[in-house]
């Protein structure tokens, strides 16, 4: 009797076991055979969102990135087919010099220009409407517009002329580093690079990027020729032809360097001089409209109240 009880059991629960597991097969999804993956890939590339106006990378930019430069590279692209190539390499080597200000390219700076002239026409045009009347509108429109034409090369020039008397002011000292390099035995273009680390004005920046030049495979002389024409200083292009003759020539280069340093620092000297010397003309119209007329009133003051008083 208890064996048959256990028989019972027994054979119940494998019943139920095998019914547990012909239910989960049952239930169980079918393994995918190619013709399903298939489908399943063309479904998920058929589930396009529908497009958006911007996208999330442009919508993270600022105005002046989704707008005001395609603007400017529009107008750009336009001039520069219209402008002679010679005027836009000359433009090139300006704002080269100059730092490329906001990165702009020859084309963009002139487009600037056209569109800072517009603006101050548009400025000067509702200024004079607002004053007079047609007549003060064309008149201030015209004068504004070639202000701010004129303007955005004014501040060019003198960001060029404050980077020429910076690489002036700081080449001597550069010409003794090089010096000192060279004799100590490094090479030219390693008492160049050292230089280069040493400074980080305008000066390091040309140096650095005529050791660019050297290292993409561009000839010494070349390099330095462009060094010459690039900064427009006399004293970098006397730097630059005295390397490159030394270079044809083959003369020792610590010489040349030597030579340079000397001239340079005989050339900052006399330009010191010349300097001190043009300070007292220099003070002499700031005396005159200032100072004289104060020192006139504090002496003669007292004298003319007591004439009128006797008058």
């Amino acid at each position: 009797m208890g064996n048959t009880i256990t028989l019972i059991i027994f054979g119940g629960a494998l019943v139920a076991a095998l019914g547990v597991a012909l239910t989960v097969l049952a239930f169980k999804a079918p393994a995918p055979t190619d013709a399903d993956l298939a489908v399943e890939r063309l479904d998920a590339y058929s589930r396009v969102e529908p497009p958006l106006n911007l996208s999330a990378q442009e919508a993270n930019l600022s105005f002046r990135e989704r707008v005001l430069l395609p603007f400017l590279e529009q107008i750009a692209r336009v001039i520069g087919r219209r402008t002679p190539e010679a005027s836009m390499n000359q433009l090139q080597r300006t704002l080269m010099l100059a730092g490329r200000p906001l990165g702009l390219s020859p084309g963009e700076f002139i487009a600037v220009r056209y569109v800072v002239a517009g603006l101050g026409g548009l400025g000067g045009a509702l200024l004079g409407l607002a004053v007079g009347g047609l007549t003060y509108a064309l008149i201030g429109g015209a004068v504004f517009a070639l202000i701010s034409y004129l303007m955005p090369k004014l501040l060019l020039g003198s960001r060029v002329k404050r980077a020429q008397k910076e690489i002036r002011l700081s080449l001597p000292d550069a010409m003794d580093l090089m010096s000192v390099c060279v004799e100590s035995g490094l090479t030219f273009e390693g008492a160049m690079t050292k230089v280069a680390e040493r400074y980080s004005n305008r000066l390091g920046l040309e140096f650095a990027q005529v050791m660019s030049e050297i290292r993409l495979g561009r000839q010494r002389r070349e390099a330095m020729a462009n060094l010459g024409d690039r900064t427009g200083v006399d004293e970098v292009n006397s730097f630059a032809q005295a390397v490159i003759q030394s270079d044809a020539l083959g003369t020792g280069i610590a010489r040349v360097l030597r030579i340079q340093s000397e001239e340079l620092r005989r050339k900052r000297r006399q330009r010191a001089q010349e300097q001190g010397a043009k300070a007292s003309l220099k003070m002499l119209f700031p005396m005159v409209l200032f100072i004289f007329p104060a020192l006139w009133i504090v002496l003669l003051g007292p004298a003319v109240l007591l004439l009128l008083k006797e008058f």
